[in-house]
Protein backbone atom coordinates (compact mmCIF):
# COMPACT_ATOMS: atom_id res chain seq x y z
CA UNK A 1 0.00 0.00 0.00
CA UNK A 2 1.13 3.58 -1.03
CA UNK A 3 0.60 6.34 1.55
CA UNK A 4 1.55 9.98 0.05
CA UNK A 5 1.49 12.52 3.15
CA UNK A 6 1.47 16.16 2.58
CA UNK A 7 2.74 17.99 5.40
CA UNK A 8 3.33 22.03 6.44
CA UNK A 9 7.42 21.73 6.97
CA UNK A 10 9.82 19.92 8.89
CA UNK A 11 10.49 22.48 11.49
CA UNK A 12 6.45 23.02 12.76
CA UNK A 13 6.21 21.01 15.74
CA UNK A 14 2.54 20.37 14.97
CA UNK A 15 3.73 18.51 11.64
CA UNK A 16 6.79 17.02 13.50
CA UNK A 17 4.66 14.96 15.20
CA UNK A 18 2.74 13.96 12.60
CA UNK A 19 5.67 12.72 10.11
CA UNK A 20 8.26 11.91 12.88
CA UNK A 21 6.51 8.27 14.29
CA UNK A 22 6.03 7.56 10.66
CA UNK A 23 9.79 7.99 9.75
CA UNK A 24 11.32 6.41 12.98
CA UNK A 25 9.00 3.54 12.10
CA UNK A 26 9.20 3.79 8.11
CA UNK A 27 11.52 0.31 8.35
CA UNK A 28 8.98 -1.50 10.21
CA UNK A 29 5.97 -0.22 8.19
CA UNK A 30 7.71 -1.62 5.05
CA UNK A 31 7.61 -5.04 6.63
CA UNK A 32 3.91 -4.36 6.92
CA UNK A 33 3.61 -3.41 2.82
CA UNK A 34 3.48 0.05 3.59
CA UNK A 35 5.22 2.29 1.96
CA UNK A 36 5.13 5.99 2.64
CA UNK A 37 6.35 8.96 1.35
CA UNK A 38 6.15 12.42 2.61
CA UNK A 39 5.35 16.15 0.26
CA UNK A 40 5.95 19.50 1.51
CA UNK A 41 4.67 21.37 -1.27
CA UNK A 42 1.57 20.19 -3.99
CA UNK A 43 2.32 17.93 -6.72
CA UNK A 44 1.13 15.22 -9.31
CA UNK A 45 2.52 12.82 -6.96
CA UNK A 46 0.42 13.13 -4.24
CA UNK A 47 -2.63 11.23 -5.58
CA UNK A 48 0.07 8.54 -7.41
CA UNK A 49 -0.86 6.16 -4.26
CA UNK A 50 -3.78 4.47 -2.05
CA UNK A 51 -4.07 6.86 0.86
CA UNK A 52 -3.50 10.84 1.10
CA UNK A 53 -2.96 11.76 4.30
CA UNK A 54 -3.09 15.83 4.58
CA UNK A 55 -1.79 17.98 7.30
CA UNK A 56 -4.12 20.81 7.65
CA UNK A 57 -1.02 22.85 8.64
CA UNK A 58 -0.49 22.61 5.37
CA UNK A 59 -3.64 24.43 4.69
CA UNK A 60 -3.45 27.41 7.49
CA UNK A 61 -3.24 30.34 5.05
CA UNK A 62 -6.60 29.34 3.39
CA UNK A 63 -8.51 28.26 6.84
CA UNK A 64 -11.56 29.98 7.83
CA UNK A 65 -9.92 30.34 11.40
CA UNK A 66 -6.49 32.13 10.57
CA UNK A 67 -7.59 34.04 7.20
CA UNK A 68 -10.34 35.91 5.55
CA UNK A 69 -10.92 32.95 3.48
CA UNK A 70 -14.01 30.71 3.93
CA UNK A 71 -11.72 27.99 3.03
CA UNK A 72 -13.14 27.31 -0.38
CA UNK A 73 -9.87 26.42 -2.27
CA UNK A 74 -8.88 23.86 0.27
CA UNK A 75 -12.57 22.09 0.41
CA UNK A 76 -12.09 21.91 -3.90
CA UNK A 77 -8.35 20.42 -3.15
CA UNK A 78 -9.41 17.43 -1.02
CA UNK A 79 -12.73 17.11 -3.48
CA UNK A 80 -10.37 16.66 -6.48
CA UNK A 81 -8.11 14.63 -5.31
CA UNK A 82 -11.07 12.13 -3.29
CA UNK A 83 -11.67 10.93 -6.60
CA UNK A 84 -7.98 9.83 -7.34
CA UNK A 85 -7.65 8.09 -4.42
CA UNK A 86 -8.67 5.09 -2.25
CA UNK A 87 -8.64 7.20 0.98
CA UNK A 88 -8.09 10.84 1.69
CA UNK A 89 -7.81 11.37 5.34
CA UNK A 90 -7.76 15.23 7.15
CA UNK A 91 -5.10 15.12 10.40
CA UNK A 92 -6.24 18.05 12.14
CA UNK A 93 -3.32 18.54 14.81
CA UNK A 94 -4.34 21.94 15.81
CA UNK A 95 -4.54 21.90 19.56
CA UNK A 96 -7.67 22.19 20.70
CA UNK A 97 -10.51 18.75 20.51
CA UNK A 98 -12.64 21.21 18.82
CA UNK A 99 -12.44 21.15 14.96
CA UNK A 100 -10.95 23.62 12.80
CA UNK A 101 -12.10 22.09 9.20
CA UNK A 102 -15.60 20.65 10.17
CA UNK A 103 -17.12 21.30 6.67
CA UNK A 104 -14.35 18.64 5.16
CA UNK A 105 -15.69 16.06 7.57
CA UNK A 106 -17.98 15.27 4.29
CA UNK A 107 -14.91 15.16 1.85
CA UNK A 108 -12.58 12.80 3.65
CA UNK A 109 -12.77 9.54 4.45
CA UNK A 110 -11.65 10.02 8.07
CA UNK A 111 -10.87 13.34 9.88
CA UNK A 112 -8.28 12.21 12.85
CA UNK A 113 -7.25 14.24 15.59
CA UNK A 114 -4.90 14.42 17.93
CA UNK A 115 -7.26 14.41 20.72
CA UNK A 116 -10.85 14.39 21.06
CA UNK A 117 -13.96 14.51 23.07
CA UNK A 118 -14.49 11.16 25.11
CA UNK A 119 -17.97 11.18 24.51
CA UNK A 120 -18.20 11.98 20.88
CA UNK A 121 -21.78 13.11 21.35
CA UNK A 122 -20.83 16.41 22.82
CA UNK A 123 -19.70 17.90 19.34
CA UNK A 124 -23.14 17.84 18.91
CA UNK A 125 -23.78 20.12 22.07
CA UNK A 126 -23.89 23.67 22.08
CA UNK A 127 -20.47 24.70 23.45
CA UNK A 128 -19.16 28.27 24.55
CA UNK A 129 -16.22 29.87 22.92
CA UNK A 130 -14.54 33.05 21.97
CA UNK A 131 -14.74 32.67 18.20
CA UNK A 132 -16.69 30.69 15.81
CA UNK A 133 -14.79 27.78 16.30
CA UNK A 134 -14.58 26.74 19.61
CA UNK A 135 -11.53 25.13 21.24
CA UNK A 136 -13.66 22.47 23.61
CA UNK A 137 -14.83 21.70 26.83
CA UNK A 138 -12.04 23.46 29.06
CA UNK A 139 -12.96 26.61 26.98
CA UNK A 140 -16.65 25.98 27.57
CA UNK A 141 -16.46 25.72 31.14
CA UNK A 142 -15.56 28.89 31.82
CA UNK A 143 -18.23 30.20 30.80
CA UNK A 144 -21.06 27.78 31.77
CA UNK A 145 -20.32 27.79 35.07
CA UNK A 146 -20.16 31.84 35.62
CA UNK A 147 -16.18 32.86 35.32
CA UNK A 148 -16.56 34.65 32.38
CA UNK A 149 -19.31 37.15 30.56
CA UNK A 150 -20.79 34.87 28.11
CA UNK A 151 -22.30 38.10 26.41
CA UNK A 152 -19.22 38.46 24.05
CA UNK A 153 -19.29 34.44 23.43
CA UNK A 154 -20.30 32.38 20.93
CA UNK A 155 -22.33 29.16 22.03
CA UNK A 156 -22.88 26.81 19.25
CA UNK A 157 -22.06 23.00 18.79
CA UNK A 158 -18.89 21.55 16.55
CA UNK A 159 -21.10 19.78 14.89
CA UNK A 160 -24.56 19.52 13.78
CA UNK A 161 -25.26 16.14 11.88
CA UNK A 162 -24.64 13.23 13.79
CA UNK A 163 -23.87 10.82 10.90
CA UNK A 164 -20.86 12.74 10.70
CA UNK A 165 -19.44 11.55 13.91
CA UNK A 166 -18.53 7.98 12.81
CA UNK A 167 -15.41 9.86 10.51
CA UNK A 168 -14.41 11.66 13.37
CA UNK A 169 -10.82 9.75 15.34
CA UNK A 170 -7.55 10.03 17.33
CA UNK A 171 -4.62 9.97 15.61
CA UNK A 172 -1.88 10.05 17.89
CA UNK A 173 -0.31 13.52 19.83
CA UNK A 174 1.98 15.77 19.98
CA UNK A 175 4.29 13.98 22.13
CA UNK A 176 4.97 11.96 19.72
CA UNK A 177 7.36 14.38 18.46
CA UNK A 178 11.11 14.78 19.47
CA UNK A 179 12.06 16.84 22.29
CA UNK A 180 15.22 18.58 22.69
CA UNK A 181 16.28 21.24 25.01
CA UNK A 182 17.32 23.21 21.89
CA UNK A 183 14.08 22.90 20.57
CA UNK A 184 14.30 26.18 19.14
CA UNK A 185 17.80 25.69 17.41
CA UNK A 186 17.31 22.41 15.41
CA UNK A 187 13.83 23.52 14.38
CA UNK A 188 15.42 26.53 11.95
CA UNK A 189 17.73 24.14 10.55
CA UNK A 190 14.93 21.58 9.85
CA UNK A 191 13.53 24.74 8.29
CA UNK A 192 15.60 24.92 5.74
CA UNK A 193 16.40 20.68 5.03
CA UNK A 194 16.06 19.74 1.48
CA UNK A 195 13.41 17.00 1.24
CA UNK A 196 15.81 14.44 0.82
CA UNK A 197 18.08 15.11 4.22
CA UNK A 198 14.74 16.36 5.78
CA UNK A 199 13.44 12.45 5.67
CA UNK A 200 16.36 11.31 6.52
CA UNK A 201 17.60 13.44 9.94
CA UNK A 202 18.21 11.63 12.80
CA UNK A 203 15.37 12.12 14.36
CA UNK A 204 15.44 9.73 16.75
CA UNK A 205 18.85 9.49 17.97
CA UNK A 206 17.98 13.11 19.73
CA UNK A 207 15.62 10.93 22.01
CA UNK A 208 18.25 8.27 22.70
CA UNK A 209 20.95 10.85 23.91
CA UNK A 210 21.82 9.99 27.53
CA UNK A 211 21.08 13.84 29.01
CA UNK A 212 17.62 13.67 27.28
CA UNK A 213 15.70 11.38 30.02
CA UNK A 214 16.29 13.08 33.13
CA UNK A 215 16.27 10.00 36.36
CA UNK A 216 13.15 11.00 38.77
CA UNK A 217 15.67 10.17 41.59
CA UNK A 218 18.19 12.77 41.07
CA UNK A 219 18.59 15.73 43.35
CA UNK A 220 15.36 17.65 43.36
CA UNK A 221 16.05 20.96 44.84
CA UNK A 222 12.77 22.98 43.72
CA UNK A 223 9.04 22.55 44.61
CA UNK A 224 7.94 23.12 41.90
CA UNK A 225 8.21 24.62 38.38
CA UNK A 226 5.32 26.47 36.66
CA UNK A 227 6.45 28.41 33.69
CA UNK A 228 3.48 29.15 31.68
CA UNK A 229 2.54 32.50 29.62
CA UNK A 230 -0.56 34.58 30.71
CA UNK A 231 -1.38 36.01 27.66
CA UNK A 232 -2.72 34.42 25.56
CA UNK A 233 -5.29 34.93 22.27
CA UNK A 234 -8.34 33.60 24.30
CA UNK A 235 -10.07 34.80 27.51
CA UNK A 236 -10.70 31.59 29.26
CA UNK A 237 -7.14 30.53 29.01
CA UNK A 238 -5.59 33.67 30.31
CA UNK A 239 -8.72 33.57 33.19
CA UNK A 240 -7.77 29.47 33.42
CA UNK A 241 -3.93 29.88 33.89
CA UNK A 242 -3.90 33.12 35.90
CA UNK A 243 -6.04 31.70 38.45
CA UNK A 244 -3.96 28.20 38.56
CA UNK A 245 -1.00 30.89 39.27
CA UNK A 246 -2.69 32.60 42.16
CA UNK A 247 -3.31 29.57 43.80
CA UNK A 248 0.56 28.80 43.72
CA UNK A 249 2.44 29.50 46.74
CA UNK A 250 3.55 32.72 46.63
CA UNK A 251 7.59 31.08 46.44
CA UNK A 252 6.14 30.00 42.42
CA UNK A 253 7.57 31.94 39.47
CA UNK A 254 5.55 31.51 36.10
CA UNK A 255 7.37 33.95 34.33
CA UNK A 256 8.52 32.45 30.85
CA UNK A 257 12.59 31.25 30.78
CA UNK A 258 15.10 31.19 27.81
CA UNK A 259 14.95 27.28 26.60
CA UNK A 260 18.36 25.97 28.71
CA UNK A 261 17.09 27.56 31.70
CA UNK A 262 13.91 26.67 31.70
CA UNK A 263 15.61 22.48 30.57
CA UNK A 264 17.51 23.29 33.99
CA UNK A 265 15.21 24.12 36.26
CA UNK A 266 12.98 20.90 34.95
CA UNK A 267 15.88 18.48 36.13
CA UNK A 268 16.05 20.36 39.46
CA UNK A 269 12.31 20.68 40.31
CA UNK A 270 10.13 18.00 42.05
CA UNK A 271 6.71 19.42 40.23
CA UNK A 272 5.77 20.24 37.25
CA UNK A 273 2.39 22.41 36.90
CA UNK A 274 0.93 22.12 33.40
CA UNK A 275 -2.21 23.98 32.97
CA UNK A 276 -4.42 23.80 30.08
CA UNK A 277 -3.38 26.02 27.10
CA UNK A 278 -5.60 26.29 23.88
CA UNK A 279 -5.72 22.42 24.26
CA UNK A 280 -5.95 19.94 27.36
CA UNK A 281 -2.76 17.80 25.52
CA UNK A 282 0.31 20.32 26.58
CA UNK A 283 3.65 20.08 25.61
CA UNK A 284 4.83 21.03 28.95
CA UNK A 285 3.23 17.43 29.66
CA UNK A 286 5.58 15.25 27.62
CA UNK A 287 8.90 18.14 29.18
CA UNK A 288 7.63 16.63 32.25
CA UNK A 289 7.73 12.71 31.13
CA UNK A 290 11.28 13.25 29.83
CA UNK A 291 12.86 15.43 33.11
CA UNK A 292 11.05 12.89 35.58
CA UNK A 293 8.42 15.70 36.95
CA UNK A 294 5.49 14.96 38.86
CA UNK A 295 3.09 16.67 36.18
CA UNK A 296 0.05 18.01 38.00
CA UNK A 297 -2.41 19.28 35.54
CA UNK A 298 -6.43 19.79 35.54
CA UNK A 299 -8.49 16.28 35.19
CA UNK A 300 -8.27 14.68 31.58
CA UNK A 301 -11.47 12.63 32.44
CA UNK A 302 -13.34 14.45 29.61
CA UNK A 303 -10.56 13.72 26.44
CA UNK A 304 -9.28 11.01 24.61
CA UNK A 305 -5.87 10.84 22.89
CA UNK A 306 -2.96 8.78 22.11
CA UNK A 307 -0.79 7.66 23.19
CA UNK A 308 -2.33 6.85 26.50
CA UNK A 309 -0.26 8.21 28.95
CA UNK A 310 -2.90 10.07 31.08
CA UNK A 311 -3.81 8.21 33.83
CA UNK A 312 -4.48 9.91 36.72
CA UNK A 313 -2.97 9.05 39.99
CA UNK A 314 -0.82 7.03 38.02
CA UNK A 315 1.27 8.74 35.66
CA UNK A 316 -0.19 11.98 36.41
CA UNK A 317 -1.88 13.89 39.39
CA UNK A 318 -5.23 15.69 38.52
CA UNK A 319 -6.97 18.64 39.91
CA UNK A 320 -10.76 20.15 39.65
CA UNK A 321 -11.11 22.31 36.56
CA UNK A 322 -12.96 25.37 38.83
CA UNK A 323 -9.41 24.88 40.41
CA UNK A 324 -11.09 24.67 44.13
CA UNK A 325 -8.41 21.54 45.22
CA UNK A 326 -5.14 23.21 43.34
CA UNK A 327 -3.87 24.45 46.74
CA UNK A 328 -4.39 21.65 48.59
CA UNK A 329 -3.10 18.97 45.79
CA UNK A 330 0.26 20.81 45.41
CA UNK A 331 1.08 21.22 49.29
CA UNK A 332 0.10 17.34 49.37
CA UNK A 333 2.57 16.45 46.71
CA UNK A 334 5.05 18.62 48.39
CA UNK A 335 4.51 17.16 51.77
CA UNK A 336 4.56 13.60 50.77
CA UNK A 337 7.04 13.77 47.26
CA UNK A 338 9.08 10.49 48.65
CA UNK A 339 5.53 8.76 48.07
CA UNK A 340 4.31 10.41 45.65
CA UNK A 341 7.57 10.28 43.19
CA UNK A 342 6.52 6.47 41.44
CA UNK A 343 3.88 8.66 39.82
CA UNK A 344 6.93 10.18 38.14
CA UNK A 345 8.64 7.21 37.21
CA UNK A 346 5.47 5.69 36.39
CA UNK A 347 4.44 8.43 33.85
CA UNK A 348 8.52 8.47 32.20
CA UNK A 349 8.55 4.51 31.97
CA UNK A 350 5.14 4.86 29.87
CA UNK A 351 6.22 7.62 27.66
CA UNK A 352 9.63 5.43 27.01
CA UNK A 353 7.69 2.81 26.05
CA UNK A 354 6.11 4.66 23.28
CA UNK A 355 9.38 6.63 22.33
CA UNK A 356 11.73 3.71 22.38
CA UNK A 357 10.23 0.67 21.97
CA UNK A 358 6.90 1.49 20.72
CA UNK A 359 7.59 0.56 17.14
CA UNK A 360 5.30 -2.59 16.62
CA UNK A 361 2.28 -0.53 18.76
CA UNK A 362 2.97 2.87 16.33
CA UNK A 363 2.69 0.64 13.37
CA UNK A 364 -0.10 -1.47 14.00
CA UNK A 365 -1.69 1.83 14.71
CA UNK A 366 -0.61 3.59 11.37
CA UNK A 367 -2.29 0.22 9.45
CA UNK A 368 -5.29 0.26 11.24
CA UNK A 369 -5.59 4.20 10.78
CA UNK A 370 -4.69 3.90 6.66
CA UNK A 371 -6.83 0.63 5.72
CA UNK A 372 -10.73 0.93 4.82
Amino acid sequence: MKVNILIHGWANYHSQSLYYPILVNRGDLAKRNVEVEIHTQINKKITNGDVLILDNRYFREDSPIHSDSNGEKTRSLVSSWSKKVERILWFDNSDAAGLIWPDLLPLVDGYYKNQIFKDKNQYLDPIYSEGEFPLGLHEDYYYRYGHLDTSEAYLKPVLEEPNLLDKLHVSWNIGMKPFHFANKNYEKILNYLPKSIGERFPYESLLRLPKMWHEVGSDRPIDISGRFSLNRRKEAINYHRTSCRDLLPDSTNTDRLPRREYWRELRKAKILISPFGYGTVCLRDFEGFLNGNIIIKPFMDEIKTWPPLYQEGETYIGFEWGLDDLGKVVDECIQNYQSKKKIAENGQKEYKSYMLNGSDTFSKRFVDIIQP
